[in-house]
């Protein structure tokens, strides 16, 4: 299955936010309520690819001061504890393929 089917590497990104009309029935008047429009999943690399600023922290990447990715070398590297140079290149590879794809 694919990723927005299975919600694995997932997620979820719009293009506009917006308040819906607080229409009125007679003496009853309804709040106004957000909702999304031209929602889309991608996955992490799009996001990554194409997203807001990179930032290389350690072994993992901070997209927009936000939103974290952890890069390890191997399905080993995974647990906090261990924090790999392997990691640590892999994020700097992929910021400077980033800056290619900008220029």
């Amino acid at each position: 299955r694919n990723a927005s089917e299975s919600g694995k590497d997932a997620y979820a990104v719009y293009h506009g936010k917006h308040l819906s009309l607080g229409v009125s029935k007679g003496d009853e008047r309804r709040k106004q309520d957000p909702f999304l429009s031209d929602v889309n999943f991608v996955s992490r690399f799009a996001i990554l690819l194409f997203g807001g600023n990179i930032e290389v922290k350690k072994n993992y990447l901070v997209v927009d001061d936000w939103l974290k990715f952890k890069v390890a070398d191997d399905k080993e590297e995974m647990s906090l504890e261990k924090v790999s140079d392997k990691g640590q290149v892999n994020a700097i590879l992929i910021s400077e393929l980033r800056k290619e794809l900008d220029t």
